[in-house]
């Protein structure tokens, strides 16, 4: 099973299942006012408000998976969505809190590890006579590096929450079995993580182009920009432009989201089928190989 393959498979389930497209809109709906309130000069709000989905988005994350799993080989409902965010719902939260934090002391050791390495190369240089661009070089490369652990840390650990609601892991159980199962499927992982991530990518940069070409922005002319310019972003729209906003943000949150989120079940769980097909052939080879020995001894 590949990623293209597992990709086909999310859509012949949407294709069967369209209340996942309902699901994820619901999911879009919950989030959409957080976006709003920190682009329209409400920055507390919209951090009081982030408490609040931080609550809600675990049963509508297990939820979804749980109609997602459901829908790979059949129908679902929405009462799956319930039992499924109900039962799967503490796990997905802490989950989430240790995802968060093993996320963050990566990002932060690496922005340390960056300060620390610019300095030392900048500070030997300069007392050398000044502060040539090669000397830029190695911190670039430190730079790079430490992206590419931060972004390996994310697509090694993006199937916890798959591990949970499939699997029914608890949740260092789910961050490990998300690991393995990486680490298994390294390569097949690196495209599904691509075409994973490609719809949300372009998605954003259209709503982002709409909305800094509707508040008059030349992106040709980068020079004049200046940091005020994206602030309140949100409140230099008309009525009719936010509902624009609105409108494509929802619609392709809940196209994209409904997609990603079935894709990810539907990946997960073609390469552990696969997985287990090969060990129990595994095993009944070495059966057969025991009574052939056996025969021949016999």
């Amino acid at each position: 099973m590949g990623a293209i393959s597992s990709a086909k498979h999310a859509g012949s389930t949407l294709a069967r299942n369209p209340i996942l497209f309902v699901a994820a809109t619901a999911f879009a709906v919950v989030q959409l006012p957080q976006i709003l309130l920190q682009w329209t000069g409400l920055p507390f709000v919209a951090s009081l408000f982030n408490l609040v989905t931080v609550v809600v988005v675990p049963f509508l994350i297990g939820g979804i998976y749980g109609m997602a799993e459901e829908g790979l080989d059949g129908t679902t409902s929405f009462g799956t969505f319930w039992r499924a965010g109900r039962e799967n719902y503490v796990s997905l939260l802490v989950a989430a809190i240790f995802f968060a934090l093993v996320v963050f002391v990566v990002a932060f050791v690496g922005i340390l590890v960056l300060l620390f390495v610019t300095a030392l190369t900048v500070g030997l240089t300069g007392l050398q006579g000044g502060v040539s661009p090669v000397a830029l070089i190695l911190p670039g490369l430190v730079g790079l590096a430490l992206f590419v652990l931060y972004l390996a840390t994310v697509v090694f650990l993006q199937f916890y929450e798959a591990a949970i609601v499939v699997d029914d892991a608890d949740v260092l159980d789910s961050l490990k079995e998300s690991y393995r199962f990486v680490r298994g499927n390294l390569l097949s992982t690196i495209g599904f993580t691509v075409v994973r991530w490609t719809p949300s990518v372009l998605t954003s940069l259209l709503t982002a182009y709409f909305v800094v070409s509707s508040i008059g922005v030349d992106l040709q002319n980068t020079e004049a920009l200046e940091p005020e310019t994206f602030q309140n972003i949100y409140a230099k729209l008309s009525a009719t432009e936010l509902g624009i906003v609105v409108a494509m943000t929802i619609l392709t949150a809940g196209i994209v989201g409904a997609f990603t989120r079935t894709y990810l079940i539907a990946f997960y769980v073609d390469h552990r089928e696969a997985a287990a097909t090969a060990e129990q052939s595994d095993d009944e080879y070495d059966d057969d190989l025991f009574d052939d020995e056996y025969d021949t001894i016999g």
